[in-house]
């Protein structure tokens, strides 16, 4: 069983569904009700150790896209929340020993903005060498989302990829 946090969002939904139309079992979380969804769903607050574990023992990978979009208007709260939520999500992975974890980090990590001249990179093309220099809270924790994956990696058996989305659209 697959496992997709965010699973009432944007992407978390797409994911999901193509999963389970190319026949893998799947299970989403969210922290919202999420009555439509194509698969079994677990309404949970991924801030929560104990309920992150509870969800992610039976798994044999996740796809942690579980986030507050940004850039935010409270910085704090999409901080907080992304930052813990990947920390929960990603300890239980390597606790559980998965072999595999996809974290959706953000394009905003790398430090794209809305403002189109605010970043400037270093060099182009832009790589995995790249420092990373994000302008406000929701890239900053996307940052760090990745450092946690590093450091999983590195104390585990659990393997971590984390995918630089730049912009994620509803087909309306």
């Amino acid at each position: 069983m697959i496992l997709v946090t965010g699973a009432a969002g944007r992407l978390g939904g797409r994911i999901a569904k193509l999963l389970m139309e190319r026949g893998y079992e799947v299970v989403g979380t969210d922290q919202v009700p999420f009555e439509e969804s194509p698969s079994p769903y677990r309404q949970a607050d991924l801030r929560h150790g104990k309920r992150v574990e509870e969800l992610v023992e039976v798994a044999e990978g996740v796809i942690h896209t579980g986030a507050i979009a940004g850039p935010p208007i409270d910085g704090e709260t999409v901080f907080e929340n992304n930052v813990l939520s990947t920390f929960n999500v990603l300890r239980a992975a390597a606790r559980f020993e998965l072999h595999r974890v996809v974290f959706s980090s953000s394009a905003f990590g790398m430090g794209w903005a809305h403002d189109g001249a605010a970043f400037v990179p270093q060099y182009l093309p832009l790589d995995e060498e790249h420092p990373m220099m994000p302008f406000e809270p929701y890239g900053l924790s996307k940052q760090v989302g990745e450092d946690i994956g590093k450091m999983i990696a590195r104390n585990s058996t659990t393997s971590v990829v984390s995918l630089r989305f730049t912009n994620v659209v509803s087909p309306e």
